[in-house]
């Protein structure tokens, strides 16, 4: 999809424990462009905000969250592109923004 400034979106995101054991997990999230535009994002866990305010991915992080046996937590980061001086040269050149996230989870005994 072709975005540019002043654009927004969501994405859903589902973390499901089909395990009888409880996992605790961490989110990470690292991002990659040239010119790196102006993107900032809010989080939701279970429809309440982790953040209230605009935030770069690195603030994002999350670490140690416990997910219960059989259970799910969801999900939904909202991001927006904010104008600034980088974004004509991302323009003409076509760039090309990737936002990635990594799981990590682990039993908890």
């Amino acid at each position: 999809k072709i975005i540019d400034p002043g654009s927004k979106g969501e994405v859903q995101i589902c973390i499901r424990n089909k395990s009888n054991y409880d996992v605790s997990y961490d989110f990470n999230f690292t991002d990659e462009m040239q010119y790196h535009v102006n993107m900032k994002y809010k989080l939701k866990r279970n429809d309440i905000y982790l953040n209230t305010s605009w935030v770069s991915y690195k603030e994002l992080n999350i670490k140690n969250y416990l997910l219960k046996g059989n259970s799910q937590d969801s999900y939904v980061l909202e991001w927006k592109w904010v104008e600034s001086d980088n974004d004509t040269k991302a323009g003409k050149t076509g760039a090309k923004y990737t936002l990635s996230l990594n799981i990590y989870g682990e039993q908890i005994s």
